[in-house]
């Protein structure tokens, strides 16, 4: 029995050495949560795991972000409980992290009524003016309306009365605004006048309020232009817009025009539906065709165009493309490059966006559509282009560029918010201005839920997961190592 006993007390490890491995381990263990996180102190990586709120951010705002060197204060003026309440403040400490000039500052203006009315009377803000955003360089503001951060989905709209948010459009709006508030440089657009063309205000659906309100978002300044008395564009101009003209545009008028090209213009030209303004021969000399006729789908609803988009990566449409989004439009003329012209000092033209293959090109449209197979084209028709003229790779001064589009209502004040009308809007801007940085910042999918905890659940949280659940597993350990002693 008593070389049993022995046996028994030699085969297994001895009390001593079993604390040993016990506090290796739990040395060993704490040694290796050390380094880890002074590891991932000095390279810090981190990873999107939410389908919702923490989406990362573009590339193009992380480039933006770089060039910020001095504070930037945002300001967000918002009700907590207000929907979009924490995808703002999400991104913007998104911005934050990335760079820490980004000085953030949060504004309850139900609970703290004092300091809102100061930052009223400070940014001159109106007395309904309320949940916004404003950015503050060095005395030069923006702000960023809760409006304007969201897409709205309203298909269900008739069935159950209800409006869904689609997208969160923050990213792009932030971005737009940090950007003008950091660059000095005010760009001035022209809006030409006295030829039948779309007004320019609010009231009216057909009206371009909404459109010319997003030029100001790129830092543009417009104001009218009568071509009517001018010599020449003035050169303080950088972008003309010719929204839908229904008159003649005159030839002396179209000179200037050319001219205003021809010295490295930038031009926006929408066509009006029965408009007879003449410019289609001056789209000619630049490689455009824009014919006299009217482009239907029969498998669209009101037998509406559709805009798809060709096989191109042109910056305008690329993201459009990406996400297979389409530019609604309601009355579109063809629009083309012409055939035949391949010098190499011609105009570069691209096609953007083309109809259904079930498009038809009707000749015959003014007394009502008069479809004949003779004389229509049927396939997918062109609907827009882009014009490049004199650019050296990697250089934008000094070139020509034009966007025609065949249907002038598509940025109206109603149509503005349709399929990817607004997206498109803002990229051929932005490559007009020469501000291509500001192409394609996506916007997020928003999920109709939130998830919200007072600071002390928050506190309450933060302690389960550093101590709670450690200290847990540490216990479980003692108790089995307790359990082997006996």
């Amino acid at each position: 029995m008593a070389d049993t006993k022995d046996m028994q007390k030699t085969s297994g490890p001895s009390r001593t050495g079993a604390r040993f491995n016990v506090m290796l381990g739990t040395i060993s263990l704490l040694a290796i949560v050390l380094m880890v996180n002074y590891i991932a102190s000095r390279h810090p990586t981190k990873i999107s795991i939410s389908a919702d709120r923490y989406q990362p951010l573009s590339p193009v705002t992380l480039q933006i972000l770089k060039s910020v060197t001095n504070d930037v204060k945002v300001i967000i003026y918002f009700d907590p409980n207000e929907a979009l309440f924490g995808h703002v403040q999400s991104l913007l400490s998104q911005y934050r992290e990335e760079n820490s000039h980004i000085v953030i500052e949060e504004i309850d203006y139900i609970a703290e009524p004092a300091r809102a009315e100061a930052v009223k009377t400070q940014y001159a803000l109106g007395p309904s003016m309320k949940d916004l955003i404003i950015f503050d360089y060095e005395g030069r503001t923006r702000v960023v309306r809760q409006s304007q951060l969201a897409e709205y989905d309203f298909d269900g709209l008739l069935e159950t009365r209800t409006v869904k948010r689609k997208e969160f459009t923050g990213e792009a709006h932030f971005t737009t605004a940090l950007l003008a508030v950091h660059d000095a440089e005010k760009r001035v657009a022209g809006y030409v006048v006295q030829h039948g063309e779309h007004g320019n205000g609010m009231e009216r659906p057909d009206d371009y309020g909404q459109f010319l309100k997003l030029l100001q978002d790129h830092n543009v300044s417009v104001g009218n232009v009568k071509l009517e008395g001018l010599d020449d564009i003035p050169p303080e101009i950088k972008l003309l817009i010719i929204a839908g003209a229904e008159t003649k545009i005159e030839e002396q008028e179209q000179a200037k025009l050319n001219r205003f090209l021809e010295s490295g213009g930038r031009m926006l030209v929408l066509f009006r539906y029965r408009g007879r303004s003449g410019l289609e021969r001056l789209m000619s000399t630049w490689g455009v065709d824009v014919q006299d006729r009217r482009v239907v789908d029969p498998t669209q609803k009101n037998n509406q165009a559709v805009g798809a988009f060709p096989d191109v990566a042109h910056e305008t449409v690329r993201s459009l493309t990406q996400r297979k989004t389409g530019i609604a439009l309601a009355l579109p003329r063809p629009v083309r490059a012409l055939a035949g012209n391949k010098m190499a000092d011609a105009p570069q033209v691209v096609e953007l966006a083309r109809s259904t293959p079930s498009g038809i090109s009707i000749v015959d449209y003014r007394d009502g559509l008069q479809h004949d197979p003779r004389t229509d084209e049927t396939g997918a028709i062109p609907l827009m282009v882009a014009v490049e003229k004199g650019s050296i790779m990697g250089v934008s001064e000094g070139s020509t560029r034009m966007v025609v589009v065949g249907d002038s209502h598509c940025l109206d004040n109603f149509m503005l918010s349709q399929g990817g009308n607004r997206d498109f809007a803002w990229n051929a801007v932005s490559w007009l201005l020469d501000q291509s940085e500001l192409i394609g910042i996506a916007p997020q999918p928003i999920r109709e839920f939130r998830f919200t905890m007072t600071a002390k659940q928050m506190q309450t949280v933060q302690w389960i997961f550093l101590g709670g659940i450690p200290g847990g597993i540490l216990f479980l350990g003692w108790i089995v190592w307790l359990r082997r002693q006996m």
